[in-house]
């Protein structure tokens, strides 16, 4: 939460860029609730963060970076633009500091499910086919501190505590066998078997099913009543020996690379396909070539092994999700 001082943060927002002083000000208090925000979240993005350039406080930056940028459709930015579209109209400054924190804590959830849609195809996908059950469904978001959780559409607030990743992780399985059941069998136990509020974490339920492995998650599938599971080893394995051919054909052979460096990519390959299963990609793509070829200097790296490492995880990753949407296979 915001520490007022001194500060008037109704006052900055009322007269936003009048004084440039006052939105770093605005700025770096909300930098400090997105970092808050990302501690509380820190175990489903730490492999995001496996990165020499990458820290909270980058992520916590690079999340609200966008609240502050000019737009050209309203020649204002996001967050004076919510600010005087917010209803009820905010007139005092409990309620400045509320809308902060909840601008804020929306725009880190947002950022921090696009880094793992895009590190990691098996969430995009299971995660896409949730939020289509849950417009199917009697069930509504609310943002919670930070965590976008799904409750029953007549809740309009978490009044008690919502259960962590950690505790989320180990419910019994049985629990999301049924997709027509997994709502309101998941809010049932909540409410009886825990003295949790009966509100899913959205991310950790992805996690969760993408673990247990037991949906298929294709939006045309979701009315059936218990889905086929994700073969998650075979398609990853198919995705990987498809992008080594594609290396081997299009560098190798015609020798746009040496058969050392293909040697080389192979390995980041075959490791970064084993992080895809286990949660995603991590950012820093240097030190899957660093790990086998501890010489190789960043620079070196940007020169000679980037575009093609990016190329080709592209690649891989556009395969396995052409598989998970049936294209393939």
């Amino acid at each position: 939460m915001l520490e007022q001082k001194n500060i008037s943060f109704y006052t900055i927002l009322c007269n936003f860029g009048a004084n440039p002083i006052d939105v770093n000000v605005l700025i770096e208090s909300c930098t400090r609730i997105a970092v808050t925000h990302l501690k509380l979240i820190y175990s489903r993005i730490q492999k995001l963060l496996i990165s020499d350039s990458l820290s909270l406080e980058d992520l916590a930056i690079d999340s609200i970076a966008r609240l502050f940028a000019v737009s050209p459709e309203y020649n204002k930015t996001p967050i004076e633009n919510a600010f005087h579209n917010w209803q009820p109209k905010i007139s005092n400054e409990d309620e400045a500091i509320y809308f902060i924190n909840k601008i804020v804590s929306n725009r880190v959830e947002q950022h921090v499910n696009k880094m793992l849609r895009n590190s990691d195809p098996f969430f995009a996908k299971i995660l896409t086919t949730v939020e289509h059950y849950i417009n199917k469904s009697s069930c509504k978001k609310l943002n919670h501190f930070g965590r976008i959780c799904v409750v029953n559409e007549n809740i309009f607030e978490i009044t008690d505590t919502v259960i962590n990743d950690d505790e989320f992780s180990v419910l019994p399985a049985n629990l999301f066998l049924e997709n027509k059941e997994l709502f309101p069998n998941l809010f049932n136990f909540l409410s009886e078997e825990t003295e949790h509020f009966p509100a899913i974490p959205l991310n950790s339920l992805v996690y969760k099913l993408k673990y247990l492995n037991v949906q298929s998650f294709t939006a045309s599938e979701i009315t059936a009543s218990h889905l086929p599971k994700i073969e998650i080893e075979e398609i990853v394995c198919a995705g990987l020996n498809s992008t080594l051919k594609k290396l081997g054909s299009d560098y190798i052979a015609r020798y746009k690379i040496s058969d050392e460096d293909g040697d080389l990519f192979k390995k980041a390959l075959t490791d970064i396909a084993e992080d895809l299963k286990n949660g995603g990609v991590s950012p820093g793509l240097y030190k899957y070539l660093q790990k086998h070829s501890e010489e190789l200097s960043k620079e070196d790296y940007r020169k000679k092994y980037h575009n093609i490492l990016e190329y080709l995880l592209k690649l891989m990753k556009n395969e396995i999700g052409e598989m998970l949407a049936g294209k393939k296979m």
